[in-house]
């Protein structure tokens, strides 16, 4: 398995490439993926309203929203994980390599 993959300056290269564009599919897509239902300007529906309405035994959950994402945008955040994952073994690969005074 080692012996797979790019050779030359690419193998140099490719764990850069690949954390930037896991980078930029990432940011893209976390713009864009609902995180938290949380909206700042409304207190009442704060973390701290919740957590206070849960200790006097009065919370009241609102129903639960569809989801509304676009498979796509599931897709995109995983195939970011992926490629910054893969950049990850190439700096592995790259360090490993560095540090060899041979090739096997």
């Amino acid at each position: 398995v080692s012996r797979w993959g790019p050779a030359g300056r690419a193998r140099q290269i490719w764990p850069f490439i690949a954390l930037l564009l896991g980078g930029a599919a990432l940011l893209f897509a976390l713009q864009r993926y609902p995180i938290t239902i949380w909206n700042p300007e409304d207190y009442a529906q704060s973390p701290i309203s919740y957590s206070l309405a849960l200790s006097q035994g009065t919370l009241q959950l609102p129903d639960a929203i569809a989801a509304t994402t676009a498979p796509l945008l599931l897709l995109l955040v995983l195939l970011s994980g992926c490629l910054l994952g893969l950049a990850l073994v190439g700096f592995q690969r790259r360090h490993l390599e560095g540090g060899r005074q041979e090739k096997l």
